[in-house]
């Protein structure tokens, strides 16, 4: 009698134990699909800014629109997706030359986790928290954007530099980054 109450102890722990992984599983195969929808969107903002705003004079500068991704990214889901997505962004934008003003890989990285530990913990994840810290990882991109400009060529003065092409990419980089926020937050939401 005492064999069949352990046997049946033990089959309603492994039915706890199955359910565990069930748990599991599911809530991995949900990540699995949140972050490769987010890097289709990715991999497709990244062709948009190579093609469409690397080779056509739209707007009167070129909208970021990998490194407002990275940016929503790591503010809204964390500094490990952020890092990640930073990484694989930075390195497709190099690749396809999306940018080819200055490396982005290394740059992307350190801004997601400074975005993500400094900015979005202490801010909250709605728009206004965002716009303070996409205004400050742009503001910081400005500035690399114009040392590396100013170190590596010589016939560039820092005003014409800073007028033209600074201010201009950084406006535009913010203006299309709101619809970025938009669906990052949609997708992390919906996960």
């Amino acid at each position: 009698m005492s064999f069949n109450k352990t046997k049946r102890n033990s089959s309603s722990e492994s039915l706890e134990l199955n359910a565990d992984r069930v748990k599991l599983t599911m809530s991995m195969s949900s990540y699995l699909r949140k972050y490769s929808l987010l890097g289709a969107i990715g991999v497709i903002l990244i062709i948009i800014q190579s093609t469409v705003f690397g080779h056509h004079d739209i707007f009167p500068a070129t909208p970021n629109l990998a490194y407002m991704l990275v940016i929503a990214v790591a503010f809204l889901d964390g500094a490990a997706p952020g890092a990640v997505f930073a990484i694989c962004a930075g390195a497709l934008t190099d690749m396809l030359g999306a940018q080819s003003v200055t490396p982005q890989c290394l740059f992307f990285l350190l801004a997601a986790v400074a975005c993500s530990l400094f900015m979005g913990q202490r801010l909250s994840n709605g728009l206004p928290g965002w716009i303070l810290c996409s205004a400050s990882a742009c503001a910081v991109y400005s500035v690399y954007t114009m040392l590396y400009i100013s170190v590596t060529s010589a016939g560039y003065s820092l005003l014409d530099l800073f007028g033209k092409t600074v201010i201009p990419e950084l406006w535009c980089t913010l203006l299309f980054g709101v619809p970025i926020y938009y669906i990052v937050r949609t997708t992390v939401k919906n996960f």
